[in-house]
């Protein structure tokens, strides 16, 4: 690109990416959500793209045009479906008779928890009412959110109550409690599909599964370990408009044995 080795510039943009220990996925996969910014924040705006690629054994040379980061963002939503699933959507389909498909895209309903706990409580009696033998949770694309939404999640997979957090955390401190479980718990296979974006409370979620071994991992290892900081300062730097977060507070899932610089790893790998 423009003169440049694709792998040379992937290597510096990475760079530029922060991650939880020492776990890779998560760069390279903001790296495809933010290509475009990271490559201008490096290399500028070039009046045109020049690029020599390799399809099917054979060397080509084009030129593209650049765009304008509206087009950017148009293109990158229309990849999401079904409706904006990887975008806070929450989804709910019956593949066949025997399995279902949901996908939550995010736990991030601080304003709408009653409304993520309906959608919960009616997917699974759909699932109950149907005899739904298998599972799989969609979580690629799920950065985290509100453990009282995952806790929630958590009640229906379950095999007897679990501890959420190991500590009692302020406002989370009932999640230090055994989580009850729903009155109509899934008692089929479970899958969950997860990639380098699962991050924050969906690190302490998947932590939980694969300490409770409910069921198996697909994809990527997760962006996130068992433990996360927030509780973050917001501040704006008067001059330059930066915006610095600072974390205050560690939160760590009540799930053991993990190590702290690595995500979830999957029991079947698929990038």
């Amino acid at each position: 690109m423009n003169g440049r080795d694709a792998g040379e510039l992937v290597k510096e943009m990475v760079s530029c990416i922060w991650s939880d220990g020492f776990i890779e996925t998560g760069r390279y996969q903001r790296l495809n959500s933010f290509f475009p910014y990271l490559y201008a924040l490096n290399y500028g705006f070039p009046g045109q793209f020049e690029l020599e690629l390799e399809e099917n054994g054979m060397e080509k040379k084009m030129t593209l045009e650049p765009v304008s980061s509206d087009r950017v963002d148009e293109f990158t939503d229309s990849l999401f479906v079904p409706g904006g699933a990887r975008n806070r959507g929450l989804h709910l389909s019956l593949v066949n008779g025997q399995t279902a498909v949901l996908i939550i895209g995010s736990f991030a309903y601080y304003d709408d928890n009653k409304g993520f706990k309906r959608f919960i409580d009616s997917s699974f009696a759909v699932i109950h009412e149907k005899g739904i033998e298998n599972l799989v949770i969609d979580l690629r694309g799920n950065d985290g959110g509100d453990p009282f939404c995952s806790s929630h999640l958590l009640r229906y997979l379950e095999r007897e109550p679990a501890v959420y957090f190991r500590e009692k955390y302020g406002q989370y401190a009932s999640l230090n409690q055994p989580i009850p479980t729903a009155p109509i718990p899934f008692r089929g296979r479970q899958y969950y599909l997860i990639d380098g974006i699962c991050f924050s409370t969906t690190g302490h979620f998947t932590s939980l599964l694969k300490y409770h071994g409910l069921g198996t991992f697909v994809g990527e290892e997760s962006g996130a370990t068992f433990t996360c900081n927030d509780a973050s300062h917001d501040q704006v730097l008067e001059h330059t408009g930066y915006r610095v977060q600072s974390a205050r507070r560690s939160f760590a899932a009540a799930a053991y044995g993990f190590p702290l610089n690595r995500g979830i790893l999957p029991d079947h790998y698929v990038q």
